[in-house]
């Protein structure tokens, strides 16, 4: 998704940080990518493993405990795939940016594109905190339906 620059008033002369701030935006937000990339990923494992437990405990344990711990499986590799599920990245739109700030005096344009990084900043940092919860929330069901599993083995050897 493409983010148009954001405009909050007139630049004002003089921002000696600003050039810093700018970098530091812009860190913080491939820092964000980098986050999201590490979430995907432990949703994809998550999502492996769940389905792996549920295949094997549908198939080879009966029982309560075995329906309960595939119940949990499956629920986790809801989540996980839930997390999982591609969203879009805000960008810059590039061509607003040349269309729009080419004549325009560089801190003028550097302050614009500190502010749309922010926003962007913002708009990642909400979909970020719902996707670790769900990882979070698969890893611990997983963690629930292993237990459950491995008791349900072990119930179902001693019959």
């Amino acid at each position: 998704m493409e983010v148009g620059l954001v405009t909050y008033g007139a630049a004002m002369p003089g921002l000696p940080s600003l050039g810093l701030l700018g970098e530091e935006a812009s860190a913080e937000v491939a820092a964000h990518e980098r986050r999201y990339d590490a979430l995907d990923t432990k949703a994809g494992v998550l999502l492996g493993f769940s389905g792996v437990i549920v295949a094997l405990t549908a198939g080879n344990l009966n029982g309560a405990l075995a329906h309960i711990g595939t119940a949990f499986a499956g629920m986790a590799a809801i989540l996980a795939g839930v997390a999982f599920v591609p969203r879009r990245f805000p960008t810059i739109a590039l061509l607003t940016l040349r269309d729009k700030y080419l004549t325009a005096e560089e801190e003028f344009t550097r302050l614009r594109l500190l502010d749309t990084r922010i926003a962007m900043y913002r708009q990642v940092q909400d979909r970020l905190k719902w996707k670790a919860r769900l990882v979070t929330a698969s890893a611990l069901i997983l963690g629930v339906a292993v237990a459950l599993t491995v008791l349900a083995s072990t119930v179902s050897s001693r019959r």
